[in-house]
């Protein structure tokens, strides 16, 4: 355990693929509050036939090209006020909505954010303690993390 939302464990696969190039794609068919984190990955071939060159078998993608959205929040756990730090190429209004636990919506923020880097304070002083789950949406992407509050 690693955190107050954190439990990493160990994922492994066999994969049987063919020669020649290939795609790996991870998808998450999670729903949005019981999302996950994506630690990191290692490709490791197995017998003479399962070498892999990483300079030319894997391909990084920049994440600005896919638009994966970049969350943080801190500090966390919450007492008054946090700082939501979003980090990607999107231009515009995000909404940012809290939700408690049982999903009903506490508090709701609008922030205008310019390409890359911005971070914003936003007020939760008004909060009970407890778990909640913050929302950031932009357009159709939707983001979420959970927070506490002391």
């Amino acid at each position: 355990k690693t955190g107050d939302w954190q439990v990493w464990q160990t994922v492994s696969a066999t994969v049987n693929l063919s020669s020649g190039t290939q795609t790996l794609r991870i998808i998450s068919s999670s729903p949005q509050w019981n999302g996950w984190n994506f630690n990191w990955m290692e490709i490791a071939g197995s017998g003479a036939t399962g070498n892999i060159n990483g300079r030319t078998a894997l391909q990084v993608i920049d994440e600005d090209a896919i638009s994966l959205p970049s969350i943080n929040l801190f500090p966390n756990p919450v007492t008054s006020d946090v700082t939501l730090k979003l980090n990607n190429s999107y231009e515009g209004s995000y909404t940012v909505q809290i939700l408690n636990m049982g999903g009903a919506l506490q508090k709701q923020f609008r922030v205008n954010k310019e390409k890359g880097l911005t971070q914003t304070r936003l007020s939760l002083s008004d909060l009970p303690k407890g778990q909640y789950i913050l929302i950031t949406i932009a357009d159709k992407e939707k983001q979420t993390i959970k927070f506490v509050k002391q």
